[in-house]
């Protein structure tokens, strides 16, 4: 295998826009992010940023009105005297991302623009990058927090029809992160952006897993870039909660390299597995019953503390010894899985029957997976040997300010085992909790992690 330095090589400048053959796999790995600008009084160089890119000077700028109350007035001195045309949309706070806010920002295109700037949060970000892909504009996200790693990617994350749903959209002409601005946020908020860069640690392992018993295309040079960008936001992440520059520009800058990597691949596969799915199951119920969202990224964190006590129990079952019968037993026909579907998702359980169309309820086939798991079990043990304990990764969160457990996002006890239970019926992607599911262990986990989750807790209450 190429060592990983000379992939690096092969790629030059990963802040830029860049394509290359990849000697590992022999696939076409690019990145069309044409620029990364991350850095202290970054602000200032958006009229240089468009003017490099030749994306003109018309730009309509998406925000809340908290955040322009913080950053708007500042942003539009520098934005103006460097010759750009400003037009601006404000949303009233709280905003959420469905159809109404999609609406106010179509509304508010009809000027015309050139470029598109998202400046703020997650939410204003998703329903700005919808917009502009709608209507073939760029778009230039300005994060004043950074939170996750969806600035810089093609997906957005909205609230459709109260379902939780992600849809592939243009990813950005460019990106630009003042630290200056994000040192100043609410340590939670940055704290989020750690936890999204945490969930990358199971959504790798559920990956490679994936490409052993689904197979689904693997390739060590993506999966180390990855790693990279986990370790180089984990090295500094004791700074986080302090508010410490280097600190936040060391994970803006991994949160940059996984959004590439998930470029490199394609899509989401590399960056997002089972935590984001029982978290798509959490924003879902609590739409519902009118809570109020929690920060993605927060989500995504506990949600891989979850996955990943979840796989240290899987790993340790003996494959030599594993009863395949009883797996099987366990298996519900079509009409038992109908009916599991409505208990668990009601008025949206078309979009899981949408979903699963091809869902297959064959035993043979069912015995064929579980023969695949327990075979890839001794290799799937080596490979995860960089994967944390569930605990001390929640240490890790917990001292960087952010969220470690369920309930600290008024996640209820029957939701935890819900959303084992359910969160992968409305995904495709194959994933933990699908080799749970087919080893007869899901009803078994969910209860375990939901008494594992209240322990931890305690166990860590100041």
């Amino acid at each position: 295998m190429k060592d990983f330095v000379e992939i690096k090589d092969l790629v030059g400048d990963i802040h830029k826009a860049h394509s290359f053959p990849c000697p590992v796999c022999e696939h076409e790995h690019a990145s069309t992010i044409g620029e990364a600008l991350i850095g202290n009084g970054a602000l200032a160089g958006l009229p240089g940023m468009l003017e490099g890119l030749k994306l003109g000077k018309k730009v309509l700028v998406v925000t809340d009105e908290i955040v322009y109350g913080l950053v708007g007035e500042r942003a539009k001195e520098l934005w103006e005297s460097g010759g750009l045309e400003l037009s601006w949309h404000v949303f009233k706070t709280p905003m959420l991302p469905n159809e109404q806010a999609i609406g106010e920002v179509f509304v508010e295109a009809a000027s015309a623009p050139d470029v598109f700037v998202s400046l703020g949060g997650g939410s204003v970000c998703d329903v700005t990058r919808y917009v502009a892909h709608r209507l073939d504009i760029p778009l230039i996200p300005v994060p004043t927090a950074i939170t996750h790693d969806g600035f810089f990617t093609d997906m957005s994350l909205l609230l459709l029809g109260g379902m939780k749903t992600t849809v592939v959209c243009a990813p950005p002409a460019a990106f630009l992160a003042d630290i200056d601005i994000i040192c100043k946020a609410p340590v939670r908020m940055n704290a989020a952006g750690l936890g999204e860069m945490a969930s990358k640690f199971t959504a790798l392992a559920d990956w490679y897993a994936a490409s052993l018993v689904n197979g689904d295309w693997y390739c060590d040079a993506v999966f180390n870039l990855m790693i990279e960008a986990i370790d180089q936001a984990f090295a500094a992440s004791e700074g986080i909660a302090s508010g410490d520059p280097d600190a936040l520009l060391s994970l803006t800058d991994a949160l940059y390299k996984s959004a590439v990597d998930m470029s490199w691949y394609g899509s989401a596969r590399t960056g997002a597995g089972a935590e984001h799915h029982l978290t798509h199951y959490w924003v879902m119920r609590h739409a519902v019953r009118g809570e109020k969202p929690n920060m993605h990224g927060a989500e995504v964190g506990v949600g891989a503390v979850l996955v990943l006590n979840m796989w240290q129990r899987m790993l340790a079952i003996d494959e030599n010894h594993f009863d395949i019968d009883k797996a099987l037993d366990a298996m519900l026909t079509k009409e038992q899985w109908e009916e599991h579907v409505k208990k668990g998702y009601g008025d949206a359980a078309p979009e899981a029957f949408k979903a699963q169309k091809n869902k297959s309820f064959s035993r043979e086939e069912r015995r064929k997976e579980i023969e695949r798991i327990l075979k890839a079990l001794p290799a799937l043990r080596e490979k995860f040997a960089y994967l944390p304990n569930y605990k001390e990764f929640a240490v890790r969160l917990k001292e960087a300010g952010a969220p470690y457990v369920p309930s600290q996002l008024h996640v209820t006890r029957e939701e935890i085992i819900d959303s084992v239970l359910y969160a992968k019926e409305v995904r495709s992607k194959y994933t933990s909790l699908w080799i749970a599911d087919a080893l007869g262990l899901l009803p078994e986990l969910s209860v375990a992690l939901a008494d594992d989750a209240e322990a931890l807790e305690k166990e860590l209450a100041d």
